[in-house]
């Protein structure tokens, strides 16, 4: 199994991108500010609901050094990064 960290992923984009990799079949572990935020994260807990792999809630501020030292211990397939700036 391929396991993919996304960040940021509560977006329009970002979201779009983790249900995507779900229905192929991909372990997805999504970078969130504040998982217990249920108004902005509930759209992507009811992914696990929809395809063939998973999707995961991580905690941190990518804003904020240090704040992703928990995805060092973990075996990764891949990682995105979803941006966009406007003009």
């Amino acid at each position: 199994c391929c396991l993919l960290l996304l960040h940021p992923q509560a977006g329009y984009i970002g979201s779009h991108i983790c249900l995507k990799l779900v229905n192929a079949g991909y372990d997805v572990r999504a970078c969130v500010r504040n998982a217990s935020d249920h108004e902005k994260v509930a759209h992507l807990r009811q992914m696990n609901n929809l395809g063939a792999g998973s999707l995961t809630l991580w905690e941190a501020d990518l804003t904020v050094a240090g704040s992703c030292k928990s995805y060092r211990s973990c075996l990764l397939t891949g990682t995105a990064t979803v941006a966009w700036r406007p003009a």
